[in-house]
């Protein structure tokens, strides 16, 4: 379509339109020096053992769920899910560590699921694990 174009205009129009077109064409818009840098966090690389662990079956009553991450951090959530729905626990930890205990009013026979949410430095990282009580 621009050639059919050119082909009818005098020489000289049909250069600056073709300068023109390649300008168009190949423009870049630059970089708004007033907006402000996004920075991503890198996730925490974490590793969890919990008690009881990830995909064991325990004898019951379960009182107690244990946490322990391979570094110190602050635990701000945990969820709690079975037969008899759903346990949120928000937690105050007093700084960061590395081990946890969140007790429990005594989880009898079923299938749960753990979801923890926890922060180091800023950066947050979730887990989840399940495990059955019989």
């Amino acid at each position: 379509m621009i050639w059919s174009i050119m082909r009818k205009l005098p020489p000289i129009f049909s250069l600056a339109a073709l300068v023109l077109t390649i300008g168009a064409c190949s423009a870049r818009t630059a970089p708004d020096p007033t907006s402000a840098p996004v920075v991503t966090a890198a996730p925490l690389d974490l590793s969890v053992t919990s008690t009881p662990a990830a995909g064991s079956v325990v004898t019951g009553p379960v009182n107690v769920i244990a946490l322990d991450f391979s570094a110190p951090v602050a635990l701000g959530e945990v969820l709690v899910t079975g037969p008899d729905g759903k346990m949120p626990m928000m937690l105050s930890s007093a700084g960061q560590q590395r081990h946890f205990e969140i007790p429990l009013p005594g989880l009898t026979a079923g299938a749960y699921r753990v979801d923890w949410r926890a922060s180091r430095n800023g950066i947050e990282q979730a887990g989840t694990f399940a495990f059955t009580v019989k």
